[in-house]
């Protein structure tokens, strides 16, 4: 079974986000800030990230740079879901290594299906 790390601090977002992707077949794993995500990763070695921006301790940003900069965690495709919706911070996102970037209000469940089949396949 395929498994996501789901990052975001909002509790009711996440809920609906994770129950939408197990009917889906995947193993979610979910962490509300981006400290704890880096831990994930590297416990359960998830084999793609959703990934909100503005959070508490490390907000999203600061995750992917540390992501991609680790040389002790191999590649993992990782998905930005926010609110910000500027051409800057979506090329901010590209610059970091960000593959695809979703709107949290234009999120169904057929897109964020076919964005994740996009990188990792079905679950």
């Amino acid at each position: 079974m395929k498994k996501i790390l789901l990052v975001d601090d909002e509790k009711s977002f996440i809920d609906i986000i994770q129950i939408l992707l197990q009917k889906n077949g995947y193993d979610i794993i979910v962490a509300c800030d981006g400290e704890e995500a880096l831990v994930k990763v590297r416990s359960e070695h998830p084999d793609l990230v959703l990934l909100d921006l503005i959070m508490p301790k490390m907000d999203g940003f600061t995750f992917a740079k540390t992501l991609r900069a680790a040389n002790d965690i191999p590649w993992i495709p990782v998905i930005v879901f926010t609110t910000q919706a500027t051409e800057v911070e979506k090329q901010k996102a590209e610059k970091i290594g960000v593959q695809g970037y979703l709107m949290k209000s234009d999120i169904n469940a057929h897109a964020l299906r076919d964005k994740i089949e996009e990188f990792i396949g079905r679950g």
